[in-house]
């Protein structure tokens, strides 16, 4: 059952990702993720995210040897990293806002609000889950 969520979860951002490619290739113009973003600044936090697998990893290995306060310690180290993705984007979300990109300017906004507000709160709510875990 989890691979069938993680799969349906998996075509739903791609759909949305090609929504985006599709309509950003008919309609030729209008702003992008580079002229938009800080790709450094997005490196890092994506970064953060991705390396939050390994703790994660290693929190399950600590719970099947019975070590249940390093399980705890892993999630924890887990946790963190996930806040600081999600606080990256709460800066890149403020920078972008100051810029007046808003869901509703034109199709970039339109798709990368979409696209990274349902991935963060499915980050959210992961964390939420570890949190309880812990």
């Amino acid at each position: 059952m989890m691979g069938l969520f993680i799969l349906s979860e998996t075509v739903f951002f791609l759909l949305l990702i090609i929504a985006y490619i599709q309509y950003h290739r008919v309609r030729g113009n209008g702003p992008t993720a580079a002229d938009n973003l800080d790709l450094w600044r997005t490196a890092v936090f994506s970064l953060c995210l991705f390396a939050s697998s390994a703790p994660v990893w290693r929190a399950g290995a600590a719970f099947r040897r019975g070590a249940r306060g390093r399980s705890a310690a892993w999630l924890g180290a887990t946790v963190l990293l996930g806040l600081v993705f999600l606080i990256g984007q709460g800066i890149e979300y403020a920078g972008l806002l100051h810029r007046d990109v808003t869901i509703s300017r034109d199709l970039f906004g339109t798709t990368f609000f979409t696209l990274t507000g349902f991935h963060g709160l499915h980050v959210g709510i992961g964390l939420l889950v570890l949190s309880v875990l812990a």
